[in-house]
């Protein structure tokens, strides 16, 4: 049995990483644990800033559970569980992960509404769960897997893009002289 978590922070990320693990638990073979975390009341989870909330992420983050719960959460099918953390400050976010330790695989959404879990990073583009989550601070034999959603409007972190040469064509033969084409 594979064990599967989503560590919940909400976002299009989030979202995005919830559908493709509610696709996965389609399988027998995996269970699949969803886990909000909630700030407490009038805090945000940047922890450091008041309640500022984008209420169109709000509403589809709701849908996105509601529809987890009503297909996946079923009672006879121990498979599939939701369970919301509330958590206080970053400290506890970092030990609610480190308690998941049991899971095969972690699927994350990478630009997340949660502060930095780790103060130095070697790979900022896993955003900030993946990024603590393949650090040296988690300790686990787990997978990670860092989900985006498509938007093609958004240009986050631009690719370097190659610029095609089409000025006098190379003198190089495509093969070697004196090697009869196979």
């Amino acid at each position: 049995m594979l064990l599967l978590v989503v560590p919940f922070f909400g976002g299009p990320d989030d979202r995005e990483a919830l559908a493709y693990g509610m696709r996965m638990a389609e399988h027998p073979g995996i269970l699949l644990n969803v886990i909000r975390f909630v700030p407490s009341p009038g805090k945000s989870l940047k922890f450091d800033k008041s309640v500022i909330e984008d209420n169109v992420d709000h509403e589809e983050d709701e849908l996105m559970l509601s529809e987890f719960k009503s297909t996946h959460s079923d009672k006879e099918k121990e498979s599939n569980l939701y369970e919301e953390m509330l958590v206080e400050n970053k400290a506890e976010v970092v030990d609610a992960l480190k308690a998941l330790n049991k899971y095969n695989l972690f699927l994350v959404g990478r630009m997340v509404p949660t502060v930095p879990l780790v103060n130095k990073t070697d790979c900022p583009e896993l955003g900030p769960v993946g990024s603590f989550l393949a650090s040296s601070e988690f300790s686990t034999t787990a997978s990670v897997l860092v989900v985006q959603q498509y938007n093609p409007s958004a240009n986050l972190h631009p690719l370097v893009e190659e610029q095609a040469y089409y000025g006098e064509t190379s003198s190089m033969p495509d093969s070697p002289h004196g090697v009869p084409p196979v």
